[in-house]
């Protein structure tokens, strides 16, 4: 792929990286043209980049501009494509899988004094006390919060219970290593493909289901429970809805 080369920063920086990188898809466009997958890319890319005077960062979004210029390699075309398969296949493979139903929510007010705090709370579809998870939202530990987003508070409840599914694969996943679960939203705002591709990645086939407040038992948890409960803590079998439980 060539010797290490040199550039330095300065008022041209971004030009430099930008010749910098032409000149590797011209160099290379046969090798490039026959990469197939996201993986293939960024594994091209991370051997490239290694040989030159410049960090990642700088210059990955160029390199996937240029290599779609300059050979036709389209990665983001590619990403969606693989996508789709993966969900095709664990949709197909959760079919006889286990499904569960976890409920979320998130809530937002303000104290006597005016200030704002935020909690967290999911729980399974009768709030069982074994199966409520919840607590107040630090806005310096939980990064994905942002007190000026009237919504974060609600993807941080969703963000939990995808991870709560996640971890519920390998006790209820069986030979496929996947389940099927229903995710409950009170807030329409939130972003669901998100959720959904953050539950495909690890063998989670979710759907998201949007229902009022008063027919979404975790508001009630949120809005009540005190103190805090892990969600690490919740046994798995206590939201399956359908299917053997520990299969």
């Amino acid at each position: 792929m060539g010797t290490k080369q040199s550039t330095k920063k300065g008022p041209s920086y971004a030009e430099i990286n930008e010749k910098l990188v032409r000149k590797a898809i011209v160099d290379n466009r046969g090798e490039l043209a026959r990469l197939d997958s996201t993986t293939a890319i960024r594994e091209w890319f991370d051997a490239w980049v290694a040989t030159v005077d410049t960090e990642p960062q700088f210059v990955w979004k160029l390199f996937l501009r240029e290599l779609n210029k300059g050979v036709g390699v389209n990665s983001a075309e590619l990403w969606a494509k693989e996508q789709a398969e993966h969900r095709a296949q664990v949709a197909e493979a959760a079919r006889v899988a286990p499904l569960l139903r976890v409920c979320t929510a998130g809530f937002v007010g303000e104290t006597p004094d005016g200030e704002t705090v935020a909690s967290w709370a999911i729980c399974n579809a009768q709030a069982d006390q074994s199966s409520r998870a919840y607590g107040e939202i630090n806005p310096d530990k939980q990064k994905s919060y942002d007190p000026e987003d009237p919504n974060s508070a609600d993807m941080v409840a969703a963000y939990k219970a995808v991870a709560l599914l996640a971890d519920a694969v390998g006790y209820l996943g069986g030979e496929a290593g996947v389940i099927r679960a229903q995710l409950v939203i009170s807030n329409p705002n939130i972003d669901t493909d998100r959720l959904v591709s953050m539950a495909l990645k690890d063998s989670v086939s979710l759907t998201v289901e949007h229902h009022e407040e008063a027919d979404n038992p975790a508001v009630e948890v949120c809005e009540t429970e005190v103190g805090e409960r892990h969600w690490k803590d919740l046994a798995p079998r206590d939201f399956v809805i359908e299917g053997e439980q520990g299969q």
